[in-house]
């Protein structure tokens, strides 16, 4: 919250109390610093334009702007996986709730069976090195909740 603060009244120069930007921005980036990044530069660009005067309409623009620097954030980090992949990650956790974890047997068996033990191996290596698995607690979680939620939207409904 300190760091938006600094962000939107230092400097954006914002007029007014920056509470109701900082509250939805905070809100839609679960506190993720990677996230807040992705409202930065559309929040100073917003509060530019309306002559620093935070309106209701400027923060839908800059939420919209937010979720797509989002999802371009969550592109990059799937970048090295295949369609087929991402589907793959995407049907494994459609149906378990955002931050809620699978143990590494029932990810490899699914893994395995779609690609084989060596390739399986492989992928599921891939996908923690890039951040699209996280270990906790013995189990593995796609370690962002909104990412989560991207990649079952883009991916296992498709």
């Amino acid at each position: 919250q300190a760091v938006l603060r600094d962000w939107l009244t230092k400097d954006g120069g914002a007029k007014g109390d920056p509470r109701v930007w900082m509250d939805a921005i905070a809100q839609e980036t679960h506190g993720w610093p990677q996230h807040i990044l992705s409202y930065v530069e559309p929040a100073l660009d917003q509060l530019s334009s309306d002559k620093r005067v935070m309106t209701t309409e400027g923060l839908h623009a800059v939420l919209e702007a937010g979720r797509v620097f989002r999802s371009e954030y969550y592109e990059h980090r799937a970048h090295d996986f295949s369609s087929k992949q991402r589907r793959s990650f995407a049907k494994l956790f459609a149906n378990i709730p955002p931050g809620e974890s699978m143990d590494m047997e029932d990810i490899m068996t699914s893994l395995t069976q779609e690609y084989g033990s060596d390739k399986a191996e492989s992928i599921f290596h891939q996908a923690l090195h890039k951040g699209i698995l996280s270990r906790r607690r013995g189990d593995y979680t796609i370690p962002i909740p909104s990412m989560h939620t991207w990649l079952v939207d883009e991916f296992a409904r498709t």
